[in-house]
């Protein structure tokens, strides 16, 4: 089964913000030759000098590295020029919007606001073209990511319905703008990932499409855009991971990006996210370094979330005291409110396991949720429940047998969680839950008779109405026999 349903969800997990905040980066790089150019008389984001050329590809450059400091010069100097005004400013919000995606610093959304609202007069007094539609139809769908990130919903769907309408006018009177592909690809994979039962709601917003044809519509862009292969590359990857079980060419394409960008925190960012997502934790570990190396080292615009990402994969390895460190940081340094309960939840985690309870009990007593985000509840209530007594050895067991699946260790996995099913005293809760992390492991390996077994043995063992395991088994031995 293709779990199509779940990409149009994800948007408010931390995969979907990693994916909204990638959505934005139009015309970032110019790489190769499409098969058609645009009219010659319409200019590249009204760019006409060879000056301002050359600052529009050198600003782009300094995003795609993440010299977002450098990049805002760049663009500052082009918006004073009269051929660039409109991409020097839409350029500089884009900087703004990607510095609030990677923090969630109020600073930041206010100057995006600001920045969004001044290149406005700009794009009514350009001459019509593709590029200023283009412009017009990628600052709304900004507006629109940075509006659901604080949790306003109804506007968001609003500036989402113009930037669509906008994509959908431009390649109809324009089919050979290649540029519109990769945003309306987005738009018609996540409408048509929405579960039938819930299709009407897209619908009273004005979007339509299916995943087939966002699908067709990336690759066209990856093929054929002049700015935006890279980042259609960069889609076609989560939509793989996200909808196909990384069962086509997601992996060789980040890889392929982040030995492009190397040293650039975010394409380490995309690929290690990847990497973390498909259970490959020591390399995962490598890049994720890559980006975690930047950290105030004055050139890049440091991404926040590469700490807990990070404390993960090392979390996963056992590397307790070393993931701590990663959480610590995140905490101490992160402003928002994205991912805070999870990494507060590690970090108590990380102490508890290395004995240290009693400094674990002042994160587990600390846990927030914010935004309605079913992951900050999960950790809250997990955190409650550790409030109540420490981890006992069966759970540590579980825990490190879970660490083991999530890093690829499957046979360690097996191992660790077979002596869970085999105790007697264990409860009918915890048997559930090894029996059906066996599964996902023998089901990762290929042995799909066995992952079947497992599950079956997990929802056997189901006797708690409030607990997840047995209705997670259910789900994961369709996909199994599928």
């Amino acid at each position: 089964m293709k779990p199509h349903a779940y990409l149009f969800f994800s948007l408010s997990t931390r995969v979907g913000v990693l994916l909204a905040a990638l959505v934005m980066l139009c015309g970032l790089s110019a790489s190769g030759t499409p098969k058609q150019q645009a009219p010659p008389d319409d200019a590249v984001m009204f760019i006409r000098s060879e000056r301002s050329a050359a600052l529009l590809h050198t600003g782009r450059q300094e995003i795609l590295e993440f010299r977002l400091a450098r990049a805002e010069e760049t663009f500052s100097e082009l918006a004073k020029r009269q051929d660039g005004k409109v991409a020097g400013a839409f350029y500089l919000e884009t900087i703004s919007f990607l510095r609030f995606m990677m923090s969630d610093r109020d600073v930041y959304r206010d100057e995006f606001f600001a920045r969004s609202n001044a290149l406005r007069p700009l794009l009514a007094r350009a001459p019509d073209s593709p590029w200023r539609g283009l412009v017009r139809a990628e600052a709304n769908l900004h507006r629109g990511v940075v509006r659901a990130r604080r949790g306003q919903y109804l506007q968001a769907a609003l500036a989402g319905r113009s930037a669509y309408k906008e994509y959908v006018r431009l390649i109809k009177r324009h089919p050979d703008f290649y540029e519109a592909y990769k945003g309306l690809g987005v738009f018609h994979v996540a409408v048509g990932s929405v579960p039938s039962g819930y299709r009407w709601l897209p619908t009273l917003f004005g979007f339509g499409g299916t995943v087939e044809q966002g699908l067709r519509e990336l690759q066209l862009a990856a093929d054929s855009s002049r700015f935006n292969r890279e980042e259609a590359q960069i889609y076609l990857a989560q939509i793989d991971l996200k909808l196909f079980d990384a069962s086509g060419q997601g992996a060789e394409r980040l890889s392929s990006l982040f030995r492009a960008y190397d040293g650039s925190p975010l394409f380490a960012y995309v690929y290690g996210e990847y990497l973390y997502t498909t259970r490959q934790a020591a390399e995962a570990e490598r890049v994720f370094r890559t980006a975690a190396d930047t950290y105030q080292d004055g050139e890049h615009f440091y991404i926040d979330y590469v700490d807990p990402l990070l404390a993960d994969v090392l979390f996963r390895q056992n590397r307790f005291d070393e993931a701590a460190f990663y959480y610590r940081r995140f905490l101490d340094r992160h402003d928002g409110t994205f991912m805070k309960a999870t990494a507060t939840l590690g970090l108590g985690l990380s102490l508890e396991m290395q004995g240290r309870r009693a400094q674990a009990m002042a994160y587990y007593e600390h846990i927030q949720t914010a935004r309605g985000l079913d992951t900050d509840a999960v950790s809250r209530r997990r955190a409650q429940r550790l409030r109540l007594r420490p981890l006992s050895d069966r759970e540590r067991t579980l825990l490190l047998g879970r660490n083991a699946y999530d890093a690829g260790r499957y046979d360690e996995a097996h191992d660790l969680l077979r002596v869970i099913e085999e105790d007697p005293n264990a409860t009918p809760d915890e048997r559930a839950e090894a029996a059906y992390r066996r599964g996902r492991a023998f089901h990762a390996q290929g042995r799909l008779d066995q992952a079947m077994e497992a599950y079956a043995a997990a929802v056997a063992q189901h006797d708690d109405p409030l607990s997840r395991w047995g209705p997670w088994a259910v789900f994961r031995s369709i996909s199994c026999s599928a």
